[in-house]
């Protein structure tokens, strides 16, 4: 399976979660806010995917563990533009990643 195969395996997750959250216009979380890439129970699944992208934009990207699952997410970026610029570097396998309001 691919990095972007594995990827969009995930990202169906991601949206959904993004779309019961309220995904409208947004004002300014005070936790800032992160770029959820990809949701799993495989942690190994989610370590694969930060192999797959570019090491600049790995480098900004952490693997956690929430809710019982796994999760490959950037930030807190104090501005929604920051997060949507790491995820325009992430390229076009991720472009579904979502912005949300950090945990």
């Amino acid at each position: 399976m691919t990095s972007c195969s594995r990827v969009a395996a995930g990202l169906l997750v991601v949206a959904l979660a993004s779309v019961a959250a309220g995904s409208g216009a947004e004002t300014a979380p005070a936790t800032g806010w992160e770029l959820v890439v990809l949701r799993s129970p495989s942690r190994e699944l989610v370590e694969s995917v930060r192999d797959g992208v570019p090491a600049a934009v790995a480098d900004r990207l952490s693997v956690v563990r929430r809710a019982g699952e796994w999760a490959l997410v950037g930030g807190p970026f104090a501005g929604r533009a920051e997060a949507e610029a790491l995820r325009a570097r992430l390229g076009p396998c991720c472009a579904g990643a979502a912005i949300v309001p950090a945990a």
